[in-house]
Parts: structure tokens; sequence; C-alpha cells
């Protein structure tokens, strides 16, 4: 699957959440949930369809919040809950999230670990990015591993995964390799590397 930008990915239903998360601060919830696609009718706003759908967007994913909130005042946690339900919003069938929890607290991680299965139980297609390997199993009905852009490897069957295994996929190499340990006489100098 490849798209010519971006817009062409949504209208095909897929969305991705980045780690640096693109919202407008000083706009609300609701007008960053459907920016650039604002419900309007000769050239105004109808604010209150707008509050009102984005109501039912926040609603699905679990918040109590004003959709009249400026964005600024919420939590990153929050900021990142209002970019699912932009992709919500545009109906994305597939949501690639990429390291979705590098700023999050431990409440706000277990928050989004409970929408994304949520999600899945919908019948979305989550794509989820991350080098933590607790989020990894914990989320995953199959991991596909890339190394510098390249595909390594592709584990389907979570009940087979060894950790190790999954370990030398990720960084190339042997676990006991990565220090570059050798046993060596005590005493001895380290060879230069």
């Amino acid at each position: 699957m490849s798209f010519s930008d971006t817009t062409a990915a949504l209208n095909a239903g897929v969305a991705i959440i980045y780690q640096e998360l693109h919202l407008v601060p000083e706009m609300t919830v609701a007008e960053n949930i459907y920016l650039g696609q604002l419900p309007h009718k000769g050239g105004i706003v109808n604010r209150s369809l707008l509050n009102y759908e984005a109501g039912l967007q926040i609603k699905h994913l679990g918040m109590d919040i004003d959709p009249d909130t400026p964005l600024k005042y919420l939590s990153i946690g929050q900021w990142q809950m209002v970019e699912i339900a932009k992709a919500l919003a545009r109906n994305a069938k597939i949501i690639a999230f990429d390291e979705p929890t590098s700023s999050l607290s431990a409440r706000e991680i277990d928050n989004l670990f409970r929408v994304i299965r949520e999600l899945r139980k919908e019948g979305r297609v989550i794509l989820y990015v991350s080098h933590r390997m607790e989020e990894i199993f914990a989320l995953s009905d199959a991991i596909t591993v890339f190394k510098d852009g390249r595909y390594v490897k592709t584990f389907t069957d979570m009940q087979q995964v060894d950790h190790d295994a999954l370990v030398q996929a990720m960084v190339g190499r042997d676990i006991g390799d990565i220090y570059g340990w050798q046993p060596r006489s005590y005493g001895e100098e380290p060879a230069a590397s």
C-alpha cells in the first residue's frame, strides 16, 4: 500500500498518531479533531454541530472533556486522545502509533492501552511501533521487526515468540554480543575497539 500524500492515506482510512503530536494548542479540542473538515454553511462554522460531533468522539474514547476547551489546558495524554479522536472522525480503519508512550505517565499509558484494545475489538487494524518489549508483548497479535529501515522478520504466533530471538532480530546479533564482552585474564588490558 502506498499513497501520494497524507490526504490520500486519510481518504483510504489510514491514520498515524506520531510521537510528536500535530495539534494546535490555541484551538479547541473540537477544532483540532475536525481541523480541515469543520462543519460549515455559507462559510460560517456550525459550532453546535462541531461540538456535538467532537463530543461523540471524545465519549467514544472514554474521556470527560468539554469539546470547547482550548487544547493548551490539557495533558499530553489527553492531547494524544484528541489525535486518536481526530483519526476516528476521519473513519480510520488502520491506525499506526509511533512510539506513543514516550512522554506519557503510567496512568496515561494504561488509558492508551485500554483505548487501543477497544479499537481492536471494533475491528480496526493497529500498527504499534515501539522499542519497549513490555508494550510489544502486551498489545501484539504479531510482531514484525525492521532494522535500519529494512524488514528483518515477522513473528506470527505470540505464544511461540522467544524474547531472546526477538531481541536478536532487533539488534542484529546474539544478545550475548550486545556489549562486546570477551573473556580475558585478570589484569589483561582490554582489546582496542
